[in-house]
């Protein structure tokens, strides 16, 4: 049985089952419908979306728009969304300015953090570039994002040919 966030097992030996699967970082597990009524106003231990952007100048604007009402239905506090929103339009913006690629955009809350993460398909990663080589070029979308969150990152993928930039951001404690 699906619950929310959860799910509802026929008894000890499937709950361990599941249990020791990675489906429990996204759905958690109940022994029986008692416990998942108990627990039915504790989100799930992890949430995720996902939104593919074209390869267009419009996209950093659907980035905002997406990453606002997905933090609204996270419950996540206005400051956080700010932040959030902000990296996810610098991250996107970087995307088509730099890649001739679609940007796939994904938010995953986890604990009290708050992931934004863009990939692409260029596997050249980025580079947060020094402002005194290049007045004109000085990067600066990629250095506010770089002061934002807890840590960020890019992971290239040359197998595939892409890569993930990638910025956690700490919450107060709502939404996760």
């Amino acid at each position: 049985m699906r619950l929310r966030h959860g799910t509802v097992v026929t008894g000890p030996a499937h709950a361990e089952a599941l249990r020791r699967t990675p489906i429990r970082r996204y759905v958690t597990v109940f022994a029986d419908l008692e416990e998942a009524l108990a627990n039915v106003d504790r989100p799930a231990p992890r949430r995720r979306a996902f939104s593919a952007l074209p390869h267009d100048l419009s996209s950093p604007h659907g980035a905002r728009r997406f990453v606002r009402r997905t933090c609204a239905e996270w419950g996540l506090p206005d400051v956080l969304v700010d932040d959030a929103v902000h990296v996810a339009s610098e991250l996107v913006q970087n995307t088509i300015q730099h890649t001739g690629s679609e940007a796939r955009l994904r938010l995953e809350l986890r604990h009290n953090l708050l992931t934004v993460a863009v990939g692409d398909d260029d596997p050249a990663p980025v580079v947060l570039a020094d402002p005194g080589r290049d007045p004109i070029q000085t990067g600066k979308g990629l250095r506010i994002v770089a002061q934002l969150p807890k840590t960020w990152g890019c992971v290239a993928d040359q197998n595939e040919h892409r890569k993930t930039v990638w910025a956690v951001l700490v919450t107060s404690g709502r939404g996760n």
